[in-house]
């Protein structure tokens, strides 16, 4: 019967076992959590290792990469005013040949069978500005044909208008109509005079055109560079909330690897502890 009271009153729970296997547990995670966080680079592996940090980093991601592709379409545009410039540096090659031409015609000391070789190669030139109004163009985009009226280029991540720079077509083009030299001949002295201010006021609109597409360059250049500070200082905000300190991170490690250890030795201490139950049930 005093046995049996003894038997009741005593255990059949490890309690030193239960405590340590529990911290090992706890370590052990600290260990694999420390080795997925080195391993990856970042310090947030997941929303509860910090769940307002990966919130803000996630949206800081996403800036960045909308401000790199707001690069490349601001890049890319500078490459399509390069396109139209070198377009109408030609047509001003053009047109000062042109020019050239017609003051030779415009003198009786060249007679009409001369003038008339001259007026060939002024009509091939004319046929040439002609093409090149139909033909420049950057992807499907044509320049100086008045087929579009703007272009609309995104160097801005909203939907603002003030991220959107816009270039006026309308006042590019460059067809012999706008340029004021459809009818300019040299087939009489008469038509070679009159034509003389018809090529130096298309000469005015090519400059003109010319000077609207540098300084657009030169915005865009601008744009460009700003976006690369933004770009920047949101990839630094970026990394404060979401790389990992190896330093620190190299620290935990070592503490929870030497504490899961240490909490193994304990467990396997306390499952080979003395059998109490056994002892209780030895006969005398």
């Amino acid at each position: 019967m005093g046995e049996f009271a003894i038997l009741k009153t005593s255990t059949s729970v490890n309690i030193a076992a239960l405590v340590g296997h529990k911290n090992l547990k706890e370590n052990t995670e600290k260990v694999s959590s420390s080795v997925e966080k080195m391993s990856s680079g970042k310090r947030i592996t997941k929303a509860s290792d910090d769940a307002a940090g990966l919130s803000i980093a996630s949206k800081l991601n996403s800036q960045v990469k909308s401000f790199s592709q707001a690069i490349r379409n601001t890049n890319n545009a500078v490459s399509m005013v390069q396109v139209a410039e070198g377009g109408l540096s030609e047509v001003q090659s053009i047109l000062s040949r042109m020019r050239e031409l017609n003051i030779q015609a415009a003198t009786d000391t060249v007679g009409s069978t001369e003038r008339s070789y001259l007026g060939q190669e002024f009509e091939q030139l004319k046929d040439e500005v002609a093409r090149n109004a139909d033909s420049v163009r950057f992807m499907k985009n044509k320049f100086f044909d008045a087929s579009i009226e703007k272009l609309e280029i995104q160097v801005g991540t909203s939907g603002s208008k003030d991220d959107v720079i816009e270039l006026n077509m309308v006042e590019m083009v460059q067809t012999l109509d706008a340029l004021g030299i459809f009818d300019a001949s040299l087939s009489t002295h008469i038509s070679s005079i009159s034509s003389i201010d018809k090529i130096d006021y298309a000469l005015k609109e090519v400059s003109s055109s010319r000077a609207k597409l540098g300084s657009l360059q030169s915005r865009l250049t601008s744009a460009s560079s700003n976006l690369e500070n933004q770009k920047l200082n949101a990839t630094s905000a970026r990394s404060r909330y979401e790389d990992l300190d190896y330093a620190l991170e190299v620290s935990n490690f070592t503490r929870g690897k030497v504490m899961a250890n240490a909490a193994q030795m304990v467990v396997a201490q306390a499952n080979s502890g003395p059998d109490v139950l056994g002892l209780l049930l030895k006969d005398d």
